[in-house]
């Protein structure tokens, strides 16, 4: 059964308040960079709810704060890995898709650097 918590607020994280405060939760969204839905599905007989979180994750490139922008996108991934199990712990199906600035291989990226293999 679906958390009662997360029924009347789509910002449900779960219980990870040993990983971030509330204002880091509130910084990392403020880029306004995921849009979360809830659609119900029917499986079997059953209904369930399919959450989707459609984002635009950061990327870190060669910009003047570079540094501070890695660390922003690391934690930005960590919020999501941790709200996408959160709701899946819930009972939720759970998507997560978008432009997630990442690159499995060279032929990925739109400009590989010569050290790409050392930090994809």
């Amino acid at each position: 059964m679906p958390c009662k918590q997360f029924a009347d607020s789509v910002g449900f994280y779960g219980d990870i308040e040993q990983e971030f405060t509330l204002d880091e939760r509130k910084d990392l969204d403020a880029e306004g960079r995921a849009v979360i839905t809830q659609h119900d599905v029917k499986v079997g007989q059953m209904k369930k709810s399919l959450i989707v979180i459609n984002v635009y994750c950061p990327r870190a490139g060669s910009e003047k704060l570079e540094e501070q922008r890695e660390t922003f996108k690391m934690k930005f991934n960590k919020l999501l890995e941790l709200r996408a199990n959160a709701l899946t712990a819930a009972g939720f199906f759970v998507i997560v898709l978008g432009d997630l600035n990442k690159s499995h291989k060279r032929i990925d990226h739109c400009d590989p650097s010569e050290t790409f293999e050392d930090n994809p």
